[in-house]
């Protein structure tokens, strides 16, 4: 909360989005408690971390803080849908959601989903819509399967009514009808 200058006869109270500092706890650094009755100015919270009452915090996990001074324990808010921000991001988007559309990453992730059988993973327009940065998982809808975050037709023969999990869908259709792939009906 207080820092004392040096040649002052007072403490000193702390800015507003500033953490002490000292001869253990030098700028840029996380502050040492080797210092912690001794720290003689203060500095700028750095981006990706937030400082209250002269104390320096990482922005946690699953939110970013892109500016300097934050003094707010939720940084700048939480990541973008999409991507994963780990501890003291200083990014929205620091790092891609996966590799494939088996992961999802809603807004404020630190790690990513794995997608459920029987859901495919969608992703923003805005973000660039790539496998790698998928935010929402749908439910497979009839006459598909949906595996590993991808939605497939049924194959020829095979039908499913509301989605299914596997390449099997619901079974084979109707003796003495034909499906094509996709169908959703067993007639």
């Amino acid at each position: 909360r207080f820092y004392c200058p040096p040649h002052s006869a007072y403490p000193t109270a702390v800015d507003y989005g500033y953490y002490t500092i000292g001869d253990s706890s030098l700028p840029g650094d996380m502050q040492s408690e080797d210092d912690f009755y001794t720290r003689w100015s203060q500095k700028q919270c750095e981006p990706g971390f937030y400082c209250q009452e002269g104390v320096k915090y990482r922005c946690p996990k699953g939110h970013y803080g892109a500016y300097p001074g934050m003094a707010n324990a939720t940084c700048d808010g939480e990541c973008y849908p999409g991507f994963i921000c780990d501890e003291a991001s200083p990014s929205p988007s620091q790092y891609p959601c996966g590799t494939d559309p088996s992961v999802y990453c809603p807004k404020g992730s630190n790690m990513s989903t794995v997608v459920p059988h029987g859901y495919y993973s969608v992703g923003d327009p805005s973000m660039g819509n790539t496998y790698t940065t998928m935010s929402a998982i749908m439910p497979c809808t009839g006459g598909t399967y949906c595996t590993d975050g991808v939605q497939y037709d049924c194959p020829a023969g095979r039908y499913s009514l509301t989605g299914s999990p596997t390449w099997e869908c619901d079974g084979l259709c109707d003796a003495g009808y034909y499906c094509h792939a996709g169908s959703s009906d067993p007639k």
